[in-house]
């Protein structure tokens, strides 16, 4: 039986316009547990593998990211900045797997069967994004 929706924490919304990965990654940090699966989208003023080394010194190692020359936040239409969710450990189980090439099918073919086979056996059924790329070093799928 599934808790009540007044027992499930929420989604969080995130969004910062902190100058340099290491304010950008403190902005973030502050906003979302460290449990949980978290999803951005940096303005291509991050490096993106420096805020990710800095976010996992804050604790926070499931994020993935992609990088957008203009993102839209809490701050309106942003040419500089991040934005993106967090969804809470415990109520979504999430599978990240890396395609490095569109290019090769085979792959992102592979990719997309793991991803629903995940799905398929997850109770209850989990939602599957693909396309991001990982902050950290951790590859492998892995769910909280």
């Amino acid at each position: 039986m599934s808790p009540p929706t007044s027992d499930l924490r929420p989604i969080i919304s995130l969004s910062t316009v902190a100058a340099g990965e290491r304010a950008a990654a403190a902005a973030i940090a502050a906003q979302i547990p460290a449990d949980g699966f978290t999803v951005l989208f940096c303005t291509t003023h991050y490096d993106l593998g420096r805020l990710g080394r800095t976010l996992q010194s804050f604790g926070r190692t499931r994020v993935v990211a992609a990088t957008t020359s203009r993102a839209i936040g809490r701050e309106g239409f942003l040419s500089n900045g991040i934005t993106g969710f967090h969804l809470p450990g415990g109520r979504f189980k999430v599978a990240d797997a890396l395609i490095e090439s569109t290019a090769n099918p085979t792959r992102a073919a592979w990719c997309v069967h793991c991803a629903l086979a995940c799905s398929a056996a997850a109770t209850p059924p989990c939602r599957i994004s693909l396309g991001c790329y990982s902050l950290t070093p951790h590859r492998a799928a892995r769910s909280d």
